[in-house]
């Protein structure tokens, strides 16, 4: 069961990651796919309950909105797109809820070189107004942070 779900992680966070960086959208199906994989590993998983991880995801989708609703107010233009909010709230029932901003800074970190090498090296003309994809930094965050948890407890189970 273990290994059909880290495949099913592996496959639907490159179908997210090639989708939003093309069309800069993320299905809601793959969202769900993502969330309702996350539960069930939950489940599967000696950490936190099934109901901890749940709550914690409801409180993320909460801040995030506010965060998104708030950016909208202040600067009359979307900063991240619901997509993004969704994916989020589904990326954190995979993981520990301490682990939550280490899958920010490991997204956003990538993020911010990616388009800054991009930018520097001229491999994309970008203008201050244009929309980019956070999904495949997500994406790429979250399958490291899972991929350490799982190295951790394959090294449990051997030792």
């Amino acid at each position: 069961m273990w290994f059909s779900l880290i495949s099913a992680l592996a496959i639907i966070l490159l179908l997210i990651a090639i989708i939003d960086a093309k069309k800069l959208r993320i299905p809601n199906v793959l969202n769900y796919a993502l969330f309702l994989s996350g539960l069930a590993y939950a489940y599967l998983n000696d950490g936190l309950s099934l109901i901890h991880q749940f709550v914690f995801s409801i409180a993320i989708f909460a801040l995030f909105t506010i965060v998104r609703h708030g950016y909208f107010i202040v600067r009359k233009k979307s900063g991240l797109g619901f997509g993004d909010v969704k994916m989020l709230t589904a990326a954190s029932v995979w993981i520990h809820p301490f682990q939550f901003p280490m899958l920010m800074l490991l997204a956003s970190g990538s993020a911010l070189i990616y388009f800054s090498m991009s930018y520097f090296f001229s491999i994309r003309n970008m203008s201050h107004n244009e929309r980019l994809p956070f999904g495949p930094f997500i994406a790429i965050a979250l399958a490291i942070l899972v991929a350490v948890e799982q190295n951790e407890l394959m090294g449990r189970v051997f030792l």
